[in-house]
């Protein structure tokens, strides 16, 4: 106890600096590999879903699924708890629009690139990521030369429709994670 003096001590509270704990909590998260943030991401998507992974119905075997969505929202996350929030869109059917999401949704031609969706994808064979991916591009370049439309334009009427976001991770990875048939569901939903 003699050694110890608070003479050093400032009166002064500390500083928590918000952005580089978040900063150095997502670096830790870049350095797990995608097993680790698999097994350390299960309690929160169990506890938030009742499930780990929405393979039924996808191409996917569901050691394969998780580490499809693993990979597609490691970028985004800062902390493990931001699984629940990025994977929402992909676990759940029923969510809110965002401001921003609802905007892109009501643009004139929203109506007419998700019946063209709709009408398509029960031909997208087989419904993996460059069969997908492949769609998109036609979709897009079919819109831009008989539209004008911006690939942006189309895409966001989409994204809008299958997540009620505009954030989050390639659409053509969400469309897979999701699987045809609720993606369907989902234009249907929205559309009607």
């Amino acid at each position: 106890m003699a050694q110890f003096s608070l003479d050093g001590m400032s009166v002064s509270p500390s500083i928590i600096d918000r952005a580089r704990l978040e900063s150095l909590d997502k670096q830790h998260l870049k350095e797990r590999s995608l097993s680790e943030l698999n097994a350390l991401t299960e309690p929160y998507l169990q506890e938030a879903f009742g499930a780990i992974s929405c393979h039924i119905g996808t191409v996917f075997s569901e050691t394969a699924w998780r580490e499809t969505f693993t990979q597609a929202i490691s970028e985004e996350m800062t902390t493990l708890g931001d699984v629940v929030s990025l994977g929402r869109p992909i676990f759940e059917d029923r969510f809110d629009l965002t401001p921003e999401a609802r905007e892109a949704a009501e643009q004139p031609f929203t109506e007419e690139v998700l019946a063209k969706v709709a009408g398509d994808l029960p031909g997208v064979e087989p419904f993996d990521y460059d069969t997908v991916n492949a769609y998109l591009r036609s979709l897009r370049a079919r819109f831009k030369a008989e539209r004008g439309l911006a690939g942006r334009q189309v895409m966001f009427s989409i994204r809008a429709a299958l997540t009620g976001t505009l954030k989050g991770p390639c659409l053509v990875v969400v469309m897979i994670l999701v699987g045809r048939d609720r993606c369907l569901s989902r234009i249907q939903s929205f559309t009607s």
